[in-house]
């Protein structure tokens, strides 16, 4: 499979996808060509219209494996006929007597393989894909319809998987006398397997998994917790560094006690790998994400980075629902998550608006934004929020259609999802509070950045009667004679900021006189 192909099954998405076609007649040498191609399972139904004898007995399907033909009974394979080392079809036995040989044969034929695209799209392609192969073996056909096949099974129903010591799985009935006998088999062929055969009446897989993910996430809960800050524009890099330290004690401390335990217990020792690759790993997250913070970035770039990872990770997501549909309010998740961050625009939008202002020595007060411009700024947050939970639903996605042995066909547990997806919201808002605090650093000619309805530009300003008794709030007037920073009014006062004096707020009527950049006014 070439990179490009590789790609696009990861990016677009597969589906497994079956269509039914009609073919006016059907004979040993077109069946061998058309079943010739490995990519496409072809099955035969039978005859579709009355008066036309199957070509199965009873109108049962007979399908083409791999050279072998699957009867209609049990799956017992019907060995083809080899004429001069050639591979050929039974001969039909399905006209009547006294038919004409040479009269035509209607088929109905089912084709099952895979195609890539949403689910129509795939549904499409395979079935031009179909035509094309009865093209190419000499037929002709009509298609009657298309719908979705279910995805090869990776065990048989009554096959369950079951945990068989480290990274080794064992697959078998729930009948303990079997599982004992195919364990010996993996003990006997792979003398380095660790373990003891797994126990019919143990706990389910899936709810061990979920108590030591549960026992993880909890001792794991301060480093989680450190995301906050660590995004978040409010602590300095001191007192980050202490809060840090505490916080990987606070982890250190149950890891000592489950190391302890770990002895005694098969279940601690879970929980410790698990710490122990886990911690390190939201370590690294947490220095990389304070470097990567400092760095100032354009609220555009960021809804641009943001839009692109949704853009790609979408299609695979939405594949990825239908799986979900089992898990209690996976679809209404879906049509939910949305519609709270479009609603919760406008006040995260005031929050950021804050986290602007806030290094300015002002407040949201000081500046009259409309609410449209408030949800625009909130719509940043949104827009990340959003594309997070989509490319983590395609990423458990792409686990659940790619791992064999069903371990990562479950999502995590929902306490673990809930302190997840909490932790994963709010360090995305510190995130997002980081990029307009960053905005509001002066660059090297003195003026602070633009925010969703805040430009701030050079002025001159003054008042009748003089600067001295203009009534302001703030810690002191900005020079009058020196180019001023203005960002905006509110409630009959303009607000100006200037690194000496930092944001006041001056009472109208305060006349402007717009510049082209810092410097003396006339």
């Amino acid at each position: 499979m070439t990179l490009s192909r590789s790609l696009t099954r990861v990016v677009v998405g597969e589906h497994h996808c079956r269509v039914l076609v009609e073919v006016p007649d059907l004979d040993p040498g077109a069946w061998r060509r058309l079943t010739a191609d490995p990519t496409l399972s072809w099955r035969r139904i039978g005859a579709p219209r009355a008066g036309a004898a199957p070509d199965a007995p009873s109108g049962a399907p007979v399908e083409r494996r791999a050279g072998t033909a699957v009867g209609p009974r049990a799956g017992a394979p019907v060995p083809l006929r080899r004429r001069r080392g050639k591979v050929e079809a039974p001969v039909r036995r399905d006209r009547p007597a006294g038919r004409d040989p040479s009269a035509p044969v209607p088929a109905l034929l089912e084709v099952t393989g895979s195609a890539t695209g949403v689910a129509t799209v795939a549904q499409r392609r395979l079935a031009v894909r179909a035509l094309s192969r009865l093209r190419a073996a000499g037929l002709t056909g009509e298609v009657v319809g298309t719908g979705p096949a279910d995805a090869p099974a990776c065990a048989p129903p009554s096959v369950r998987v079951w945990p068989a010591g480290r990274r080794a799985t064992l697959w078998a009935p729930a009948e303990q006398d079997e599982l004992d006998r195919r364990f010996a088999l993996l003990a006997a062929a792979w003398p380095g397997l660790s373990g003891r055969s797994p126990r019919v009446g143990a706990p389910d897989e899936a709810r061990v998994r979920a108590r030591v993910d549960g026992a993880a996430a909890l001792c794991l809960l301060p480093l989680l917790l450190m995301v906050v800050p660590t995004a978040g524009p409010w602590w300095d890099s001191r007192r980050w560094v202490l809060v840090l330290t505490a916080a990987t004690v606070c982890v250190g401390l149950p890891l000592l006690v489950v190391h302890h335990l770990a002895e005694r217990r098969r279940f601690f020792g879970s929980v410790r790998r698990r710490i122990l690759v886990a911690a390190p790993a939201l370590l690294l997250m947490l220095l990389l994400t304070r470097v990567l913070v400092a760095v100032p970035v354009p609220p555009l770039v960021v809804a641009a980075a943001a839009g692109l990872a949704l853009a790609v990770a979408t299609p695979v997501a939405l594949r990825t629902v239908p799986a979900l549909g089992t898990e209690p309010g996976a679809r209404l998740a879906v049509l939910a998550v949305p519609a709270m961050l479009v609603l919760a625009a406008v006040p995260v939008g005031e929050l950021l608006v804050e986290n602007y202002l806030a290094p300015l020595g002002l407040r949201p007060a000081d500046v009259t934004l409309t609410v449209a411009q408030r949800w625009l700024s909130g719509a940043l947050f949104g827009l990340c929020a959003l594309a997070a939970a989509v490319v983590a639903v395609a990423t458990w996605g792409w686990a659940h259609r790619s791992d064999g042995s069903e371990r990562l066909r479950r999502p995590p547990p929902a306490p673990v999802l809930a302190v997840l997806g909490v932790v994963l919201v709010a360090g995305l808002f510190a995130a997002c509070a980081a990029v307009a605090g960053n905005r509001a650093a002066p660059d090297r000619g003195g003026l602070p950045g633009s925010w969703i309805g805040v430009t701030p530009t050079w002025v001159c300003w003054s008042v009748p009667g003089g600067p001295a008794g203009a009534p302001f709030v703030g810690r002191a007037l900005p020079p009058a004679g020196q180019a001023t920073v203005w960002l905006g009014g509110a409630s009959g006062r303009q607000t100006l900021w200037s690194p000496e004096s930092g944001g006041v707020t001056i009472a109208d009527p305060v006349r402007l006189l717009l510049r082209d950049g810092p410097g003396p006014c006339p």
